[in-house]
């Protein structure tokens, strides 16, 4: 072998492993937004859920007022 291979399997060597960096960057990157779209979906569903309950409370407060106001009259 030549100078010009071995410098060409050294860089297909640096590029190989360059590579294979990055591909386990990106699946370490990928599992990260698994959990963040995971946890954000909890989060939304969290949320209307207290939406629903806050509205509830609500319903309950105006009938509980208003039954306050009848018992007045």
């Amino acid at each position: 072998m030549d100078k010009e291979d071995k410098d060409y399997e050294e860089k297909d060597k640096i590029t190989q492993a360059t590579l294979k960096a990055k591909d386990a960057k990106i699946r370490k990157l990928e599992t990260s937004l698994q959990r963040a779209k995971y946890i954000i979906s909890f989060y939304e569903q969290e949320n209307k859920q207290l939406e629903v309950k806050q509205e509830l409370m609500q319903t309950k407060y105006i009938k509980a007022k208003r039954e306050d106001e009848k018992a007045k009259l």
